[in-house]
């Protein structure tokens, strides 16, 4: 399915066009494209609708959605998400992200000083365009400010793609249309610089001289004030006749880096991260010249870290109009993690730092980076991060700017010292887990065995790297019952099941790898010993039993199991695993301990608890004659 927005509102499916012919439900898609593969409440959508909406409008509005389902033959695309709905877009699908992408691969091509690519580039994505953003949807406030964007966008694109072009010494060729840009956009001053420029380099240099008469006049008579310093040097070099005017174009402005990676297919659910992400920026004013913000997503291995902290950005990015960074620190990764002086350079080399002024040392390269973020509003998407001490060089020292780090770690040190936000992700509730199972198998598969599952979700622990595995198998064999593969992973090797075949790294097993593997020896120790403790929960003494350490050891390690999102504390002072992540402390165990090993853990473990019943027992029933507790040794004693 095609997308269409650069122009009037269109939709394809494999190559025919689809009619929209209720206005309704044109500007209802046109409001959901409008943040695509993001949730829109309520209250936008009817702002959308209507001016004054009736008392009916939210019945209604439901009705427009599902027409619409109806009318795109896809009712899974568009889905409820809390209090509003979502549309799902599939990468390429939509004009106006295919537009973005070339943009900034023009950009990259031009960095890397292929200029001839650059342009074609930039020629594609403006053949995008065929006509005004939405021009045949009512301007309501959403869909005007998206227009406004794109258009802003546009015009980046086409003044970049003259500036190209006169690079390459097309200056007759670019005449016409930066004469037809001057005229529409008449308050523009970079057109009419180059303009003058391509006039002047095409032997017509009073008619270059002119422009710059006009464009004088124009501003004084109807803003009152000069034109731009770059403007009046140019005009001041050509009254001179400088002919270094001829071989190279003027200074280009610093590049706008689009670095967020492709958003999550099927993205559900987490309405409530979403609004404290929505509350911690508003709170921190990031984007709008406040202090700046800084929020830290943390959770364990495959609950969605990285989905959340990229759906959110796309979803805010039009705030940030001076870029968006992203990098994966690989702090659990099987590559090697990116030390801060590696992270910093390819940060200075997205913000145009050329190789020849790339510091050596990580304090400079630090404060080059904060210079060139100074007085840019930026999103700075920090990926993967290991520890507090890797993100703090990557900070921007200024105002406006926002940054959003992921990481298994609860990176504390940066909400002690940084003044971070911390937003805890857990696995989906029940009702998210359907709806992913409904984004790649559809309402009906999933409808037809709801018990099925809702089992296969409780086998995949609700973790949403688990449940898209599973339903990545599922929709694979689209005649398989669903029914048939929750046997298969109740009763086999779930760890080894919840894989993709042919892609290693897109493994349950392999997630939590790249965690375990980041332990001191004593935690690992400690964890595969907890896997194998009988029980579904355990307190600081009974895991100081299973481990043969001193309490004071116990906390520390279960802090830092704890801290890595291995252990949750579930209530005060009790510690459980999640149910995928037990079952591979038990493999590690079988793995990396003897049986030995593995069986005196048990034994101190119930030797505890025995010690503990006895215990009771000696206060509640001292006047009870009983066999004295043993704990595997011949009796000693008994009570009278």
């Amino acid at each position: 399915m095609e997308f269409g927005v650069l122009g009037p509102l269109a939709v394809r499916s494999d190559g025919e066009a689809m009619r929209l012919t209720a206005a309704k439900q044109q500007t209802l898609l046109a409001a959901l494209l409008c943040h695509a593969n993001a949730p829109v409440s309520l209250e936008r959508l009817m702002e959308a609708l209507w001016e004054e909406p009736p008392a009916s409008a939210t019945a209604n509005l439901r009705l427009y959605v599902h027409r619409l389902r109806r009318t795109l033959q896809a009712p899974q695309r568009i889905t409820s998400h809390g209090s509003g709905y979502l549309l799902a877009v599939r990468p390429g699908e939509l004009d106006a992200d295919r537009f973005g992408e070339l943009a900034a691969e023009a950009g990259r091509a031009r960095e890397s000083g292929d200029l001839n690519r650059a342009g074609e580039l930039l020629t594609e994505a403006l053949a995008l365009w065929r006509g005004k953003a939405y021009g045949d949807i009512a301007q309501t406030p959403l869909i005007r400010e998206t227009a406004a964007r794109l258009e802003e966008e546009r015009l980046r694109a086409v003044e970049e793609r003259a500036d190209i072009d006169l690079a390459l010494g097309r200056h007759a060729e670019v005449v016409p249309e930066l004469t037809l840009l001057v005229d529409e956009h008449p308050y523009r001053e970079v057109p009419r610089h180059h303009l003058m420029l391509a006039l002047y380099r095409s032997g017509r240099q009073s008619e270059a001289l002119e422009v710059f008469r006009r464009t004088r006049a124009l501003l004084i008579e109807e803003l009152g004030i000069e034109p731009g310093p770059e403007l009046r040097l140019l005009h001041e070099a050509m009254l001179r006749g400088e002919v270094d005017l001829w071989p190279s174009p003027r200074p280009s402005s610093p590049p706008v880096p689009r670095e967020l990676p492709v958003g999550t297919y099927g993205f559900t659910g987490r309405a409530d991260a979403i609004e404290a992400l929505d509350e911690a920026l508003a709170g921190d004013h990031g984007g709008t010249g406040g202090p700046v913000a800084l929020t830290v997503i943390a959770g364990p291995a495959g609950v969605g870290k990285t989905a959340l902290g990229v759906h959110w950005a796309q979803r805010i990015m039009h705030r940030f109009p001076n870029g968006q960074l992203y990098l994966n620190l690989r702090g659990y990764s099987a590559e090697p993690r990116l030390r801060p002086l590696e992270a910093l350079t390819a940060l200075l080399r997205a913000l145009g730092t050329p190789p020849q002024r790339m510091p050596s040392d990580t304090a400079q390269a630090a404060a080059l980076y904060r210079s060139l973020m100074a007085g840019r509003r930026m999103l700075v998407l920090l990926d993967n991060a290991a520890s507090a001490e890797q993100v703090r060089p990557l900070l921007p020292g200024t105002l406006g700017c926002l940054v959003v780090v992921t990481s298994r770690n609860r990176l504390s040190g940066l909400i002690v010292r940084e003044g971070a936000r911390r937003i805890t992700l857990d696995v989906l509730t029940p009702a998210e887990a359907r709806e992913l199972f409904v984004s790649f198998l559809g309402e009906r598969r999933v409808t037809a065995e709801p018990e099925a599952v809702a089992e296969v979700a409780e086998l995949c622990g609700r973790l949403p790297l688990a449940l898209r595995i599973a339903a990545t198998h599922l929709a694979d064999r689209p005649l398989r019952r669903i029914a048939d593969y929750a046997a298969e992973l109740a009763e086999g090797n779930r760890l080894a099941a919840l894989e993709i075949s042919g892609d290693s790294g897109t493994a349950v097993r392999a997630a939590l790898d790249e965690s375990y593997e980041t332990l001191a020896p004593e935690e690992r120790r400690m964890f595969r010993l907890l896997g194998i403790a009988p029980g579904t929960d355990f307190t600081m003494e009974t895991a100081a039993a299973a481990s043969d350490r001193s309490t004071e050891q116990t906390v520390r390690l279960l802090d830092r199991l704890a801290a890595a999102h291995l252990l949750d504390e579930r209530v005060a002072g009790r510690f459980a695993f999640k149910d995928l992540v037990r079952l591979y402390a038990q493999a590690q165990a079988r793995a990396e301990d003897s049986d030995d090993e593995r069986g005196e853990a048990v034994r101190r473990v119930y030797r505890w608890y025995l010690s503990g019943a006895e215990s009771a027992a000696d206060l509640l029933y001292s006047h009870v004659l009983r066999w004295a507790a043993t704990y595997g040794y011949p009796a000693t004693r008994t009570r009278p």
